[in-house]
């Protein structure tokens, strides 16, 4: 589990004193959970890979507290991260988190693997889900599929998912490439020319 640097964010600190902070590397940010109250942060992003289910080990003055990245806020032009918000997760708690599907393997044919879904949701204590959960995809044939059934759950998680047989990955035939033939322009000689010419002028 990743550790991640907070602080507490003053609520009443001007623009000037934000910017400072967010200059450093730190962007707005809160926690909350069950039986938590709401705390508003300063949260360090900077050289850090942060996306909706991530779970991260803070300290928070005396508080050692380990959470999940519950919301991203983006910037709409630049698609920097402006605002996370943290679900607090107590020691043995269970709760929903989205995971990142992986694809391993590689395939035995000539067929093109089209992924379907990049992450799942499921629902377990935070100290037994895994940073991504893998897709096997080696022993996939041409027009076959993997389903969210196909995948293997580790001990203590279960499916967070309405229908387990939703298509997650498929294997599509090889496009064809279709090679156009150069077309060859039929150019007229000098003879040519100049023999039309006296055809005409009989």
């Amino acid at each position: 589990m990743e550790d991640i640097t907070v602080q507490k964010r003053d609520i009443n600190a001007t623009k000037a004193e934000e910017k400072k902070v967010q200059g450093e590397g730190f962007v707005k940010g809160v926690i909350c959970g069950k039986d938590f109250p709401s705390i508003s942060i300063f949260v360090n992003i900077r050289k850090k890979h942060i996306h909706q289910g991530s779970i991260f080990s803070m300290k928070l003055g005396r508080k050692n507290l380990t959470v999940t990245a519950n919301q991203i806020q983006r910037d709409p032009v630049k698609r920097n991260i402006t605002h996370v918000s943290f679900l607090n997760v107590a020691k043995g708690e269970k709760t929903t988190v989205e995971v990142p599907l992986s694809i391993v393997g590689e395939l035995t044919g000539e067929g093109a693997i089209q992924s379907l879904r990049d992450s799942v949701q499921v629902n377990g204590a935070l100290s037994d889900i895994p940073e991504s959960l893998t897709l096997d995809i080696s022993d996939l044939d041409i027009n076959e599929t993997l389903c969210l059934s196909d995948i293997e759950l580790p001990s203590g998680l279960s499916w967070q998912e309405d229908d387990l047989d939703q298509v997650v990955a498929k294997c599509n035939p090889p496009q064809l490439e279709i090679v156009e033939e150069p077309v060859v322009e039929e150019v007229e000689t000098a003879e040519e020319a100049e023999e039309e010419t006296v055809k005409k002028a009989g």
